[in-house]
């Protein structure tokens, strides 16, 4: 074509951009003439004589991309309604498409629907019976579901839909038929049977409606009923009438495996025991009433008091069960029935003081007598007790035994007690016949068993010892009690923060007791416990509080506060800022809260990053959107001086040559602040392409016309980025081999490779194709 390249370019832009504007061309034909005018483009970049008239190729492309899309839709049988209106719209746009070559009087490519009429009536009649078809699947669809709601809930209504739907698709079934279209298939297709079917199940469902009718009509009844705010018991019986009524219709549902209509008192039993309940409250409430005033004979009072626990029963029943209570002239029978028991308790005590008088006076000499005898019965060969309980605590140990002794007790024993604070001894307690409470002058047998428990002997008193015990320190109190002979002494520390109050005591326990200032005689084996004031400085800083201040700002606080022993240790892993605190470690613990306190020599170890470290938080900045050879060259700008680079494969070729991975200081970095060392290990891991071919060499090779150009978009559109093609410049005819067909096809040199073979995406690809010398296949200009 006679014309510059650029006014090429620019008109043919112009071209397609008249053409895009049309709301009617797809987006995949607007891809298609974009594809192929630029292929143009490329091709002749340098020849512009060979350039195709810029319409007719546009034109051209057009018709051919609609002719494979109208092919394919024809070929599918399963097309929507929706892919047959755009298949319309094809053929419109075609035909129109096709004027313009008529008028321009271009030659018309190879198509398969040259027929664009008859394609489009072809279309239309699949569409209508797409339509139609839908609509019998719907309504074939809708009758399943209508005759299973008529089966299962016996509805009229339900059954009513299905037989209007049954006849619409009587009437399209007919349709389909008259059209000769393709009937679906379906559930319901004797329309007849089923609308018998259906016939069937109504007159049931009626049946079925009428006793539902009836029974609501009963439930409305007893609800009227029930509701009422008070009732009688005229009301009670009609209630237990209308339940009655009610139960053989339930009980027919049942039987005949009918639904049950939802009632508000479907529980006629529960109702009948409540009603038959409160008739039988109201006949004891009466009986209650009309006896109370003629109680005389025990018969007589026997019944009315099972009478009120009757209806006290039957109240309890009311409650358990959440009933509302009748109205009763009886509401509290426990009371009444505690009030004729009093009044029958007051007449028959009259009765008894008569009949008691005349036995006691007879009685009295008589036991007077008897009272005598058994006491000087009962001291007969028994002794006195001396003393009482109180009297024996602090006694001398010598002198309890020697009343006992002169009292006549034979079998005494001596118990030796070691705690408290007692001299040594000194009487604890006396228990006489295993009990510790007695009284004096009580007589006992002489060979009861009298236990004296006294404190032990040998004891030191400790008073003097203890002396200022609150302002001394525990070390000086400790050293005095040892020093006595005490050998069971523990220490335990009470943590302060006060300094004046640090190393004295804050408590004394002897023997298990608290001291204060007492007397005290104690064994040189009891247990004593000191407890004393220890400083504690608190370390102001949960664990986590520290990291990220300056080290030097954190070891500075520290002393301030009292702390002894401070040090510190370098870290050179990690990626955080040079002379950041990366952790406190206190009492070989790095976790801690604030409010805790340690001694002031605790040792602290202060960690933090070494000082050699370079920013390079920019640089690793979303860094897995990162071409790898960018960051590696900002890595190197830096100087680091020990990187390694590794690859990881992939079959996806979105990610050829993003970053994988970074691995700094030998743990992995995500995101955030990134300070490093120039020594630090560095580990960039980054995607690499590598393709699994798909298809065998031989595979390529097929003799088709033009099979190059597919292959060279196939191997593109994988990822392979180092293609060349060469012309063989070897056909004479080209009958038996086609033009464009690939002669051999090598991957990194390897001619038979197979479709399993995987290789880099830049592995070098070379074609060399079939071609005519000198001519055909233009694209193609380096030669073998």
């Amino acid at each position: 074509m006679d014309i510059k390249y650029d006014e090429y370019l620019e008109k043919g832009t112009e071209k397609l951009l008249e053409i895009f504007s049309s709301s009617d061309i797809s987006e995949g034909e607007k891809e298609a003439v974009v594809s192929a005018f630029s292929d143009e483009l490329v091709s002749n970049i340098g020849d512009t004589s060979k350039l195709q008239d810029y319409e007719h190729l546009i034109y051209s492309v057009s018709v051919k991309y609609i002719d494979d899309c109208l092919s394919k839709l024809l070929s599918n049988t399963e097309a929507s309604y929706s892919d047959y209106e755009k298949a319309i719209k094809y053929c419109v746009r075609e035909k129109e498409i096709l004027q313009i070559f008529q008028v321009k009087k271009w030659s018309v490519p190879v198509i398969s629907n040259n027929d664009l009429d008859k394609c489009e009536s072809t279309i239309r009649t699949r569409q209508e019976s797409t339509s139609i078809s839908s609509k019998i699947s719907e309504e074939d669809h809708k009758i399943d579901e209508l005759v299973n709601t008529a089966q299962t809930e016996l509805s009229v209504s339900a059954c009513d839909k299905a037989l209007e739907l049954l006849e619409e698709l009587a009437n399209d079934l007919a349709i389909c038929k008259q059209k000769k279209l393709t009937v679906p298939s379906v559930n319901n297709k004797d329309t007849k049977k089923i609308a018998k079917k259906v016939s069937d199940i109504r007159k049931i469902a009626e049946k079925k409606e009428s006793l539902h009718q009836e029974m609501y009509g009963i439930d409305s009844q007893i609800d009227s009923i029930v509701s009422m705010p008070k009732t009688s018991p005229k009301h009670w019986e009609e209630v237990i009438a209308l339940c009655q009524r009610q139960m053989p219709l339930i009980s027919e549902c049942n039987k005949k495996h009918w639904p049950q209509p939802s009632l508000s008192h479907s529980d006629t039993n529960g109702l009948i025991t409540k009603y038959q309940h409160y008739i039988h409250m109201n006949d004891l409430d009466k009986a209650i009433v009309s006896s109370r005033s003629l109680l005389e004979s025990g018969k007589q009072y026997k019944v009315f008091f099972s009478n009120c626990s009757q209806l006290s029963n039957c109240i309890d029943t009311c409650k358990k069960n959440k009933w509302m209570l009748p109205e009763l002239a009886t509401t509290n029978p426990q009371k009444i029935e505690a009030e004729v028991r009093e009044e029958k308790k007051q007449k028959d005590h009259v009765k008894k003081i008569k009949q008691t008088i005349t036995l006691a006076v007879a009685g009295v000499f008589a036991i007077i007598m008897l009272v005598v005898f058994c006491i000087l019965k009962y001291r007969e060969g028994k002794v006195q007790i001396p003393f009482d309980p109180d009297y024996v605590e602090g006694a001398s140990l010598s002198t309890i035994v020697d009343e006992l002794d002169e009292a006549g007790f034979e079998n005494v024993q001596k118990v030796a007690d070691y705690s408290g604070w007692l001299q040594s001894d000194q009487v604890i307690s006396v228990s006489i016949d295993n009990q510790d409470t007695y009284k004096k002058d009580t007589y006992k047998k002489p060979d009861v068993s009298v236990v004296i428990t006294y404190s032990s002997s040998d004891r030191v008193y400790a008073t003097d010892l203890l002396k200022d015990w609150k302002s001394s320190k525990y070390t000086d109190i400790v050293e005095s009690l040892k020093e006595a002979g005490f050998t069971n002494i523990v220490t335990n520390e009470v943590d302060t923060a006060e300094k004046d109050y640090d190393q004295l005591v804050e408590a004394v326990e002897l023997n298990g007791l608290p001291y204060k200032n007492e007397h005290c005689y104690l064994p040189k084996n009891a247990p004593i416990s000191i407890s004393y004031y220890a400083l504690k400085i608190g370390i102001g800083n949960d664990s986590a509080q520290f990291i990220g201040q300056d080290y030097k700002s954190v070891v500075d606080s520290l002393k301030e506060s009292g702390f002894t022993n401070v040090q510190t240790e370098v870290i050179n892993t990690g990626w955080v800022k040079g002379n950041t605190v990366i952790g406190v470690n206190v009492n070989n613990s790095d976790s801690y809260s604030s409010s805790d306190s340690f001694a002031p020599d605790v040792r602290i170890i202060v960690k933090y990053s070494s000082n050699d470290r370079i920013d390079i938080t920019e640089l690793v900045k979303g860094w897995n959107t990162k071409q790898y050879e960018s960051l590696k060259t900002g890595i190197t700008l830096k100087a680091f001086t020990n990187v390694t680079y590794k690859e990881k494969l992939t079959d996806n070729k979105s990610l050829n040559k993003l970053v994988a991975s970074i691995s700094i200081n030998n743990q992995q970095f995500d995101q955030g602040d990134c300070f490093v060392q120039k020594n630090a290990p560095i580990v960039v891991e980054y995607y690499v392409l590598r393709i699994t071919i798909g298809q065998s060499a031989s595979d390529f090779k097929e003799n088709k016309e033009g099979k190059y150009k597919s292959v060279v978009d196939s191997l593109k559109e994988m990822g392979f980025t180092n293609i060349t093609v060469y012309r063989n410049d070897d056909l004479f005819n080209g009958w038996i081999t086609k033009e464009g067909s690939i002669e051999s096809i090598s991957i990194n040199g390897n001619e038979t490779f197979e479709a399993t073979n995987q290789y880099y995406y830049n592995a070098p690809i070379v074609i060399v194709v079939n071609t005519f010398k000198g001519k055909g296949c233009e694209d193609i200009t380096k030669t073998k």
